[in-house]
C-alpha cells in the first residue's frame, strides 16, 4: 500500500511548522510500498551567524535562496536504485535551480561540502571528465520555480548511495555543464542541506 499524497502532505506540513530555521527534521512515511525504503527531510534555510554558526540548512547567497526559504527532500530506495525528489518554496520565482549530491556535509565555506558523489569515482577530483561527471553517474537535478517561487523535480538512479559517502545536497546558480573540462560544474554554490543519503 502506498502513502496517499494527502496523508504525506499533512505529515510534511506538520513537521515543517515545527522545524526552526537552519535545522532539518526527518520523517519516515508510513505505508510505503513493500521493498521500498523512504524518508522525508525538510526545513528552512538560515545564514551562519555567531549564534548559529553551523546550521544544517544554510544559504550562501540570500538574494537567490532567502533566509526562511523551505526545502523538502524525499529519498526512496527500491532494490538497487534510488529516487530523490526536491521541492523548494519561498525562493526566486521563474528561475532555474540546479542540485547535486555532494560527498561532504555543509561547511561555513561553500566549498566545504566537497566534490560530487559519484557511483564510479573519478581518480581526479573535482571531476570534470564527462566519462564520470554525467547524470548517470552522479545526481543532477534541474528545478524551475513557478511564479510563486515554488518548484519540484525528481531524479532517479540505477544505484543507491554508499553509506557515509553522500552527505549533502548543494544548490547551484546555473545549469550543469556537460562538455569536457567543465562537466558537472553548475556555477556558484548558493545553498546547502546536510543530509546522510546512504542510510
Amino acid at each position: 500500500m502506498k502513502t496517499s499524497s494527502a496523508v504525506l502532505g499533512a505529515v510534511i506540513m506538520s513537521a515543517l511548522a515545527a522545524c526552526s530555521a537552519g535545522s532539518a527534521r526527518t520523517v519516515v512515511p508510513a505505508g510505503v510500498a513493500a521493498g521500498t525504503t523512504a524518508w522525508t527531510t525538510h526545513g528552512r534555510f538560515a545564514a551562519p551567524t555567531a549564534a548559529l554558526p553551523l546550521p544544517d540548512l544554510r544559504t550562501y547567497q540570500p538574494e537567490l535562496v532567502p533566509v526562511g526559504a523551505e526545502i523538502t527532500l524525499v529519498t526512496k530506495r527500491s532494490g538497487a536504485g534510488a529516487s530523490l525528489t526536491v521541492t523548494l518554496a519561498g525562493v526566486i520565482p521563474n528561475r532555474l535551480y540546479t542540485a547535486h549530491v555532494h560527498t561532504g556535509a555543509c561547511g561555513a565555506d561553500p566549498s566545504g561540502s566537497g566534490p560530487h558523489y559519484q557511483e564510479e569515482k573519478d581518480s581526479h577530483q573535482p571531476s570534470v571528465d564527462p566519462a564520470f561527471a554525467n547524470p548517470a553517474n552522479e545526481v543532477w537535478l534541474d528545478l524551475v520555480t513557478d511564479g510563486d517561487g515554488r518548484g519540484t523535480a525528481t531524479v532517479t538512479t540505477a544505484w543507491f548511495f554508499r553509506k557515509g559517502e553522500a552527505n549533502s545536497l548543494v544548490l547551484h546558480a546555473a545549469k550543469t555543464h556537460t562538455e569536457p573540462g567543465m562537466a558537472g560544474k553548475a556555477g556558484a554554490r548558493i545553498a546547502c542541506v546536510t543530509e546522510q543519503f546512504g542510510r
